[in-house]
């Protein structure tokens, strides 16, 4: 079974292309280069939830965004650097860890009157079925791919798979201590967003990574939902 979003991913376009999501490796501050993934996985899931659910183009960071299609790169930017300032501030060398974002996105949905709320980690028992039920209500996932503890030295890192054009799944790099936005789950891979391409993660070496090398705490989602009327 698949599930996966039901609209175009975030797209950032710069002169060598255009992107899958955006790619904090792109951005023109160090900060933002090393430890920004996380404000990066927040603000492509802000500009889903308005451009697909809202219908907005106002994100509440003063900078302007296209309703649909592609975003330019210097505009996203922006707009990564407002969310930072506003909502999602980053500590030098470390970033941001998962109850910081999700304290920093319900901020943001409250600020701009978004009928959503953000809360840091599920069960580990509820792991997939929170993927899915986020996928199913058309909803990013922003997964943690935690840092080594407590061994912190050793860095042990994740496979990333990228998929050919016959199909076949081959490793493409490896990450630790990282954010992506997972857009597809089936029954073995996670579809994510990560650096602006796709890449895949196989489900049971994700598990194997949390149990060998890290601890759930670092190694959960941002599980988003939609207010009921009257919260």
């Amino acid at each position: 079974m698949i599930y996966q979003l039901r609209h175009p991913y975030i797209a950032v376009s710069s002169g060598g292309g255009c992107s899958y999501g955006g790619n904090q490796m792109r951005s023109a501050l160090k900060t933002e280069r090393e430890v920004g993934c996380g404000v990066i996985a927040g603000l492509d899931l802000l500009i889903y939830l308005n451009r697909y659910h809202l219908q907005r183009s106002d994100y509440g960071l003063k900078v302007p965004a296209p309703a649909e299609g592609e975003i330019p790169e210097s505009q996203y930017h922006r707009m990564v650097s407002a969310l930072r300032k506003k909502f999602l501030p980053l500590i030098p060398k470390h970033g941001i860890n998962g109850l910081l974002l999700a304290a920093g996105m319900n901020a943001c949905f409250l600020v701009n009157r978004m009928p959503y709320t953000a809360l840091w980690g599920v069960p580990y028992a509820r792991l997939w079925d929170g993927i899915q039920t986020m996928l199913e209500r058309d909803i990013p996932v922003i997964l943690s791919i935690g840092p080594n503890f407590p061994l912190f030295w050793k860095h042990r890192k994740l496979k990333l798979y990228v998929r050919r054009a016959d199909g076949a799944f081959v490793p493409g790099t490896q990450t630790h201590a990282h954010y992506v936005t997972i857009t597809g789950m089936d029954d073995e891979w996670l579809r994510i967003s990560s650096w602006g391409k796709m890449f895949f993660v196989r489900r049971e070496e994700y598990l194997d990574y949390v149990k060998e090398n890290s601890v759930r705490l670092v190694c959960n989602i941002l599980y988003v939902r939609k207010k009921d009327r009257g919260e």
